[in-house]
């Protein structure tokens, strides 16, 4: 009697003991995997969010940061990886949080949510843009207009991007780490085209001379002298591609081009539809 009650004692307890081990390993197994990260992380600010200006009032107003899901990281994290990404871009951001929320913020939220890891195998910036690089201006942006590209010097950029390249490597040690550039803005010569006209033979660009040009080419060139940090510069800007060329032929939209791209109502001086593509394509090929 007593032995059979052992022996039933120990077989209950030994199928208890392995419907623990079942109930822990469905409960763990997705928990460790989602600690593990998304395969491809996209961070920056509005170039790779990219919202339509209605998302981006709604996203204003409701509280969130709102993106077009065919931003250039999207395209990549769908055609190249399957959809196993996540796109932490947003208007604002910033390097290092003084103009806004910074990467690296960005990138400690995701970790707590498991979306950035050891399983992450890419992570792109497209970041430097919306910072706050001029001291003489409210939260030190101007985006170019006054004289920002004199502040955006080497010391700065390894001051603001080092740390972001530290927290990448900490959080996901397996991945490459891409700093996409930002694509042609203007003419090339110092022009940004508020308007553009285009019909049949007939191209009719309106140029404004700003300084906005210059300065997203010093932040794509200081980006491109400091690969040392530990990221791989990939460079987006072609000639004839800013808000200057026909509209079909522009990634950077002016503010009226006439005909559209019938692509959407996108934020002035961000990238079309076609950009989207094309800056896709120029990441995937590196990988």
């Amino acid at each position: 009697m007593s032995m059979r009650t052992g022996t039933g004692t120990r077989g209950m307890a030994a199928v208890i003991a392995a419907v623990a081990v079942l109930v822990t390993a469905l409960f763990t197994a997705p928990a460790a995997q989602a600690q593990a990260g998304r395969a491809y992380v996209a961070m920056g600010d509005s170039f790779p969010a990219n919202p339509a200006i209605p998302e981006q009032l709604d996203g204003f107003f409701r509280g969130y940061c709102s993106q077009r899901d065919d931003a250039y990281p999207d395209l990549v994290g769908r055609d190249y990886f399957g959809g196993d990404y996540v796109n932490l871009a947003c208007n604002g951001n910033s390097l290092s949080g003084g103009a806004g929320p910074s990467l690296v913020s960005k990138m400690n939220a995701a970790h707590a949510r498991g979306e950035i890891g050891p399983a992450t195998r890419l992570v792109t910036i497209t970041a430097g843009a919306a910072e706050g690089w001029n001291p003489a201006t409210p939260r030190g942006r101007d985006f170019g207009i006054i004289d920002g590209a004199d502040h955006v010097t080497p010391q700065r950029w390894v001051e603001r991007m080092g740390p972001v390249i530290g927290r990448i490597n900490q959080l996901a040690p397996n991945a490459r780490i891409m700093f996409v550039s930002y694509p042609e803005i203007g003419d090339g010569n110092g022009n940004l085209c508020l308007a553009t006209f285009s019909g049949g033979s007939a191209h009719l660009p309106v140029p404004v001379p700003l300084n906005v040009e210059r300065f997203i080419d010093t932040v794509n060139s200081t980006a491109a002298a400091h690969q040392h940090l530990g990221y791989e510069y990939v460079d987006t800007d072609r000639p004839g591609t800013g808000t200057c060329a026909p509209v079909g032929n522009q990634w950077v939209r002016s503010v009226f081009d006439i005909p559209g791209a019938g692509d959407g109502l996108r934020m002035p001086f961000h990238p079309t539809a076609l950009g989207e593509r094309a800056v896709a394509d120029i990441v995937m090929s590196r990988l």
